[in-house]
């Protein structure tokens, strides 16, 4: 079941222009991750918020980590240019201004906690760079295999 979710899930973010297999592979284990705890922290909202508000940090870094994705494959890095750099900083400058409205929103008006915000962003990255590390050894492994 788990394996037909993530070919499933490949083959979804394909479609959507994710066609460098370690981009995808990031991309889909933190929609693996966040995801489920978003449902689940809805699911456990009357008992307890904090899961709610670990999945919501861990979302923005996935929803953070798609939209420069998706930008950056997008490019022809060998074409180079100023209208290139400008629009990866206007992109990248909105995308963090959105997610300091969103933080701020829902740490001010929703009171959400703080520590559990910053978990799930941690927890984010950290499977963000695990993936990634995980991804470089196996391609390593297989360049000295050949």
């Amino acid at each position: 079941m788990f394996k037909a979710l993530t070919h499933r899930l490949d083959a979804l973010l394909w479609q959507r222009g994710f066609h460098r297999p370690e981009v995808r592979l990031v991309m889909r284990n933190e929609l693996l991750f966040s995801v489920p705890l978003l449902l689940l922290g809805i699911c456990l909202l009357p008992l307890t918020s904090w899961l709610l508000w670990f999945a919501a940090g861990a979302s923005l870094i996935a929803w953070n980590f798609y939209g420069l994705a998706r930008f950056i494959q997008g490019l022809s890095l060998s074409a180079y240019s100023q209208t290139l750099l400008i629009g990866l900083l206007v992109r990248s400058n909105l995308r963090l201004a959105l997610s300091a409205l969103f933080l701020y929103g829902i740490l001010v008006w929703l009171e959400a906690s703080v520590w559990a915000i910053t978990a799930g962003i941690t927890g984010a990255m950290g499977l963000l760079a695990a993936t990634s590390l995980a991804w470089l050894a196996e391609q390593r492994n297989r360049q000295k295999e050949a």
